[in-house]
């Protein structure tokens, strides 16, 4: 893995587990850029609380993307999406099964507040600092905002998971 000119990682998926991430240059840079290191491991640490929700309600379809899988030496936060079943997102019943894993309310997105610079975030950035929105292949027909956040391009880590 590395960083193209742009400072980003190639085009396309990179598949890897959380522990590759946590000895990647995505944790530890290349060398070349003064990279924080320890905020990037936290912020690994916050996703895989989020990852093991997801696992548990037996999403495994997960991407992260956004400036953490850059060369930018302090990312204010991991951005990603899982894919989910579109009715379930339609109808808010995927967050409400979350939330009950995570035993509260961070994952319904619906719910924000605004941030010290009052841009308005979900409660999952404010307590893990990691924003991961769900996604669906097969949309249907719904109203537009319902999948405002199928933005991603393809330069994302696709996460696997080991047992």
């Amino acid at each position: 893995m590395h960083f193209d000119s742009m400072g980003k990682l190639p085009l396309g998926d990179h598949k890897m587990t959380l522990q590759q991430i946590r000895q990647s240059i995505l944790v530890h840079g290349t060398g070349r850029y003064p990279f924080n290191s320890q905020w990037r491991m936290y912020l690994v640490d916050q996703l895989e609380i989020l990852v093991r929700h997801l696992w548990e309600a037996k999403i495994e379809e997960i991407y992260v993307d956004g400036s953490f899988v850059t060369n930018k030496p302090e990312p204010g936060d991991i951005d990603g999406y899982y894919v989910a079943d579109a009715r379930e997102i339609a109808s808010g019943s995927i967050y409400d099964r979350l939330n009950q894993i995570a035993k509260s309310d961070v994952w319904d997105i619906r719910k924000r507040e605004p941030d010290e610079e009052g841009i308005i975030k979900p409660l999952m950035w404010h307590k893990h600092r990691v924003e991961l929105y769900p996604h669906t292949d097969d949309p249907p027909q719904f109203p537009e905002s319902t999948f405002s956040h199928n933005f991603f391009v393809k330069r994302e880590l696709e996460l696997e998971k080991v047992l």
